[in-house]
């Protein structure tokens, strides 16, 4: 994923598709933590809810 990213970022690109790049960058990233998180699954148990005292 870092690696990704970093290629992305080095991508030379117009100054107007800065914000582009930007926008591009955080979507991917969501979506690879999307990935992760339906990779995981129920496999990994979710953390439990601290009691009330």
């Amino acid at each position: 994923m870092q690696a990704l990213r970093q290629e992305v970022h080095g991508l030379a690109l117009p100054r107007c598709l800065e914000k582009s790049r930007e926008h591009f960058v955080a979507g991917m990233d969501a979506q690879l933590e999307d990935i992760e998180a339906f990779i995981r699954g129920p496999c990994v148990p979710a953390p439990r809810p601290k009691r009330a005292s």
